[in-house]
């Protein structure tokens, strides 16, 4: 279920993959939108099926890609589910103010 973000070139590490945030939300929502078509077409033990799917992704991401830190999900590297930070406006830039959008 988890999307792979390909497989990047990356001089001195070989191949990298990751976990990404947004691709793996978007399969989800694919998930639900298709477990409601099946409950439309009769189809309830496919729609069971992929509800099981959805709940097992679901709580994928809140567990390894969860940052209570940076409250936010964050992408993780396939290999170790390190969470791999990244930077916001306030992170790059302490004088930002709302005035200055």
């Amino acid at each position: 279920m988890w999307f792979r973000h390909g497989k990047q070139k990356m001089k001195g590490h070989g191949m990298a993959m990751f976990w990404v945030t947004g691709n793996t939300s978007y399969l989800i929502m694919g998930e639900k939108s298709l477990v409601r078509l099946a409950k439309l077409a009769g189809e309830t033990e496919m729609a069971a099926r992929r509800q099981v799917f959805i709940d097992k992704a679901v709580q994928a991401m809140r567990t390894y890609m969860w940052d209570e830190h940076a409250v936010t999900f964050l992408s993780v590297k396939k290999e170790t589910m390190e969470k791999i930070p990244v930077a916001n406006n306030w992170q790059l830039d302490s004088t930002c103010s709302w005035s200055s959008y």
